[in-house]
């Protein structure tokens, strides 16, 4: 069986609760503690009345007054900032101030020399952009699009300089060259006018060759002329400057120093089958020997000489080339193939045969067909009999070996060998 439960029972059942609270409710209490408080109207009733909407419109003015009064103050000092210029002591302007970031353009050849920047004109740490040829600030040398800021210190601000980032700034596209003219193969050094690490550098040389090198060497190899341009521009920037030399170098041709020599009896014969106008130069280990386009020379002693042939052409241009010639003197003796020593006064004598053997000291030795040593002289005349030395018995008919020891006057030592034939 459900029970239901009246309302008049609920309400018993929770004054019965509340009456069970050990401090309990009395609303006199509260009314009390209102009394009590301290009387201020509110905020409301404050704004209602006359007196409480002028002060509050008093305040407002004097706030719209205020900010009016500052940003118009703001202003009238920007402008007496803008139309303020810089003196040196001859009175000429040299710079003016931009309109925007109270930047100072200097924008003449002039230059500020022992000046300091008055406060009052510049706010210190504001920018001095320095774009004249050579300014001086401070006694101190700005080269050409360089910034300063304005530095404040004790007594007053003065500019300090800095380089320039903007990325607007285009470097200047000039150069030079320290040789602009000289013969094949030229070895040329370009140096760009305006240096800077943070400035990209594109050469063209004019014969398909190019560099990204601040300041390169380059080799013409060959002949003619050669226009040379140069690119620049910053590295954070896509504004860039070139400037172009139409034939800027000019290369001349050089000649051919090439030779070619022959041999005859110790006389060697150079020669050089270039162009006639040109000049020629023979050295000998450095010592000149003769200046035709072809030349002999006689060389006395045996060893190995460096031989240099130089020719010039008549546009200034010469070349050089060296060989080396390894030299042994040999003396033009003849030896007969046969004899007949048999004493009928025709043919009997075997030795040399030349010209001025008197200058020669020469040995002769022959040897028969085991190798033995038969015969040996080496007094002028030198001649064999047909007889063996220390028997003085006629050699026996057939084929013998000799062979020639002979010294120069210069000290030179040639040797010759061959055979010779005994008859009967």
């Amino acid at each position: 069986m459900s029970t239901r439960l009246k309302d008049n029972d609920l309400g018993n059942i929770i004054r019965q609760k509340l009456d069970n609270i050990e401090f309990k409710y009395n609303h006199n209490d509260w009314l009390k503690l209102e009394n009590n408080l301290p009387k201020h109207a509110p905020v409301s009733d404050f704004i209602s009345t006359r007196y409480g909407h002028l002060i509050i419109l008093a305040s407002s003015i004097a706030i719209i007054a205020f900010v009016a009064f500052y940003f118009f103050s703001r202003n009238n000092e920007n402008q007496s900032f803008n139309n303020k210029l810089l003196q040196n002591n001859s009175g000429n302007n040299v710079a003016v101030v931009s309109p925007q970031n109270n930047n100072v353009l200097i924008q003449n050849d002039e230059s500020i020399s022992n000046k300091k920047v008055n406060q009052n004109i510049f706010h210190p740490g504001s920018k001095a952009i320095i774009n004249a040829p050579k300014p001086v600030i401070n006694n101190e040398l700005f080269l050409s699009d360089n910034q300063a800021t304005i530095i404040q210190d004790d007594q007053a601000s003065h500019i300090a300089i800095q380089p320039v980032t903007n990325s607007l700034k285009v470097p200047k596209a000039e150069f030079y060259a320290n040789l602009t003219e000289g013969c094949e193969p030229m070895m040329v050094r370009f140096y760009p006018v305006q240096k800077s690490d943070t400035i990209f550098y594109l050469w063209h040389f004019g014969d398909s060759e190019i560099s990204t090198d601040q300041a390169p060497v380059h080799k013409y190899s060959t002949n003619g002329n050669f226009t040379v341009s140069l690119t620049v521009k910053y590295f954070k920037s896509n504004k860039k400057s070139t400037v172009e030399k139409p034939d800027y170098i000019f290369v001349k041709q050089s000649p051919d120093a090439d030779f070619d020599f022959g041999n005859s009896n110790n006389v060697y014969s150079f020669r050089s089958d270039k162009n006639s106008l040109n000049t020629n130069k023979w050295m000998i280990s450095d010592i000149l020997f003769s200046s035709e386009p072809t030349t002999d020379y006689t060389f006395t002693s045996n060893g190995i000489f460096n031989i240099s042939h130089i020719t010039c052409q008549v546009n200034g241009c010469c070349d050089t080339v060296s060989k080396a010639i390894n030299v042994k003197v040999h003396h033009n003796i003849i030896m007969p193939k046969a004899f007949s020593p048999n004493g009928d006064g025709k043919n009997d004598y075997f030795g040399p045969v030349g010209e001025k053997l008197e200058d020669l000291v020469i040995v002769l030795n022959i040897y028969n067909k085991a190798g033995i040593l038969v015969y040996s002289k080496g007094d002028y005349p030198v001649t064999w009999d047909g007889r063996i030395t220390g028997s003085n018995q006629p050699a026996q008919p057939g084929i013998y070996v000799w062979k020639l020891i002979i010294t120069d006057k210069y000290g030179n030592i040639d040797s010759q060998m061959g055979s010779v034939t005994i008859l009967p």
